[in-house]
């Protein structure tokens, strides 16, 4: 897809997948949750330089992951399509950064990804997550809003066992548009099988 359909074509796959008996939220990113993806960008603030794990994220993700929010809050819809200038830190970078969690609300930092550059407000911090290696919480992480990215993780969050709907969730998706692949499909507890043998 061109970049402006791509927005509408994950539009609709979640909210398809959202209406699914079984489902109870569904969000998407570029990484994270053990997806095998691992974004690497430096944020610059005042004290120096920090590399470190950086996901786009759409407004659904925090929730559907289970992330808690320790201080600020998440992203908003209205921020998500425009990829809007805010940032999230986990609760390791803020405090590597900023010292606490709730100093971190409302400062400023640069994100530096490749040749680009751009300053971010700190709008929230979330709990620290394994999303690389499950043994590893303690990686510094970012999160921006998702934008028009055109590769994108759908994650779900069920209310059943999860493996069980894995069938339904490939039919759902595929429904919307069977010509876009799909790169491998799985749960949660699966892939921390699969990274810890």
């Amino acid at each position: 897809y061109p970049l402006e359909r791509s927005q509408a074509y994950y539009s609709d796959v979640l909210d398809r997948l959202r209406s699914t008996p079984g489902i109870s939220d569904a969000s998407v990113s570029s990484g994270g949750a053990l997806s095998g993806f691992d974004g690497r960008a430096s944020v610059r603030y005042e004290g120096g330089v920090r590399d470190v794990r950086l996901n786009a994220i759409d407004d659904h993700y925090f929730r559907t992951l289970g992330i808690p929010i320790l201080a600020g809050r998440g992203f908003h819809a209205t921020e998500v399509p425009h990829a809007q200038h805010g940032v999230v830190l986990n609760m390791a970078l803020a405090r590597q950064l900023f010292g606490s969690d709730h100093a971190a609300i409302g400062r400023l930092v640069t994100l530096m990804a490749g040749r680009a550059s751009f300053e971010r407000l700190v709008v929230g911090v979330v709990e620290n997550t394994a999303d690389v290696d499950p043994r590893d919480r303690s990686t510094p992480a970012a999160y921006i809003p998702v934008g028009d990215s055109p590769l994108l993780v759908v994650h779900v969050r069920t209310t059943t066992e999860a493996a069980s709907l894995v069938p339904l969730v490939r039919q759902t998706v595929t429904s919307v548009d069977a010509r876009v692949p799909l790169l491998g499909i799985g749960t949660i507890e699966g892939r921390r099988w699969h990274v810890l043998q």
